[in-house]
């Protein structure tokens, strides 16, 4: 596994392997531009594979960042538009309990009488 130390060398668990050659950055992008298709390393891969062994960043340029006040939108998430449904209400949970009640007085009088019967 690579790390990247705060000194721009690559760590290979823990050990370093060294500043970073011509070599390594060839390599990662050949890397690059097979991971993309293509046979041939460009401008692009060798800027970003020193880009990503260096640990720096490309700067962004002012010229590109939009304001906030040009930005799309007014900063509040859009708001679903659909269709609204009926709610179910839940079923009354006291008649629950009564049904039940009444469902085990029932079972047990069924239970009696089938006793009874085989007792005779």
């Amino acid at each position: 596994m690579e790390h990247q130390s705060a000194t721009n060398r690559i760590e290979i668990t823990g050990a370093g392997v060294g500043e970073i050659s011509e070599e390594m950055i060839a390599k990662r992008a050949r890397a690059l531009a097979a991971a993309d298709g293509r046979g041939e390393a460009h401008e692009g891969d060798f800027q970003e594979s020193r880009e990503e062994l260096s640990g720096t960043q490309p700067e962004t340029d002012p010229a590109e960042m939009i304001p906030e006040e040009d930005r799309a939108g007014d900063g509040v998430p859009p708001i679903s538009g659909g269709t609204k449904i009926c709610r179910l209400e839940p079923e009354d949970e006291g008649n629950l309990a009564a049904e039940e009640i009444e469902e085990g007085i029932a079972e047990a009088d069924l239970d009696t009488r089938k006793k009874s019967r085989h007792t005779l």
